[in-house]
Protein backbone atom coordinates (compact mmCIF):
# COMPACT_ATOMS: atom_id res chain seq x y z
CA UNK A 1 0.00 0.00 0.00
CA UNK A 2 1.41 3.31 -0.86
CA UNK A 3 1.58 6.82 1.67
CA UNK A 4 -1.22 7.88 -1.15
CA UNK A 5 -3.43 4.88 -0.65
CA UNK A 6 -3.43 4.75 2.88
CA UNK A 7 -4.05 8.75 2.75
CA UNK A 8 -7.27 8.45 0.51
CA UNK A 9 -8.51 5.61 3.19
CA UNK A 10 -8.16 7.54 5.82
CA UNK A 11 -9.45 10.90 4.55
CA UNK A 12 -12.79 8.72 3.59
CA UNK A 13 -12.91 7.18 6.87
CA UNK A 14 -12.79 10.63 8.40
CA UNK A 15 -15.30 12.05 6.01
CA UNK A 16 -17.76 9.26 6.96
CA UNK A 17 -17.28 9.91 10.94
CA UNK A 18 -18.12 13.80 9.77
CA UNK A 19 -21.29 12.58 8.22
CA UNK A 20 -22.01 10.48 11.13
CA UNK A 21 -21.58 13.10 13.66
CA UNK A 22 -24.05 15.79 11.51
CA UNK A 23 -26.58 13.50 11.59
CA UNK A 24 -26.52 12.90 15.18
CA UNK A 25 -26.12 16.53 15.84
CA UNK A 26 -29.54 17.08 13.41
CA UNK A 27 -31.29 14.25 14.96
CA UNK A 28 -30.91 15.59 18.54
CA UNK A 29 -30.99 19.52 17.90
CA UNK A 30 -27.37 20.15 18.49
CA UNK A 31 -25.40 22.54 16.78
CA UNK A 32 -22.15 21.89 15.55
CA UNK A 33 -18.72 23.56 14.99
CA UNK A 34 -15.55 22.58 12.28
CA UNK A 35 -13.13 23.27 10.27
CA UNK A 36 -13.69 22.60 6.62
CA UNK A 37 -11.72 23.07 3.37
CA UNK A 38 -11.70 26.48 1.77
CA UNK A 39 -12.81 28.20 4.81
CA UNK A 40 -9.00 28.38 5.94
CA UNK A 41 -8.71 28.71 9.85
CA UNK A 42 -12.01 29.83 10.31
CA UNK A 43 -14.66 27.91 12.37
CA UNK A 44 -18.13 26.65 10.72
CA UNK A 45 -21.12 26.38 12.77
CA UNK A 46 -24.00 24.62 11.75
CA UNK A 47 -27.70 24.64 13.21
CA UNK A 48 -29.70 21.48 13.13
CA UNK A 49 -32.20 23.25 10.66
CA UNK A 50 -28.96 23.18 8.05
CA UNK A 51 -28.19 26.96 8.40
CA UNK A 52 -24.38 27.53 8.34
CA UNK A 53 -22.05 30.32 10.01
CA UNK A 54 -18.54 30.99 9.35
CA UNK A 55 -17.04 32.58 12.19
CA UNK A 56 -14.47 34.92 10.73
CA UNK A 57 -11.05 35.41 12.92
CA UNK A 58 -11.59 39.11 13.75
CA UNK A 59 -15.11 38.13 15.27
CA UNK A 60 -17.71 38.57 12.48
CA UNK A 61 -20.17 36.31 11.65
CA UNK A 62 -20.93 35.71 7.86
CA UNK A 63 -24.36 33.29 6.66
CA UNK A 64 -22.68 30.82 4.03
CA UNK A 65 -25.20 28.14 2.42
CA UNK A 66 -26.26 24.86 3.83
CA UNK A 67 -24.55 21.60 2.66
CA UNK A 68 -25.60 20.29 -0.79
CA UNK A 69 -27.30 17.20 -0.78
Amino acid sequence: MTLFDLYARKAEAIAKIGEQVRAEARRTGTTISYMEEGYGDDIIREYPDGRRERLLRDGRVQAIPPRAG
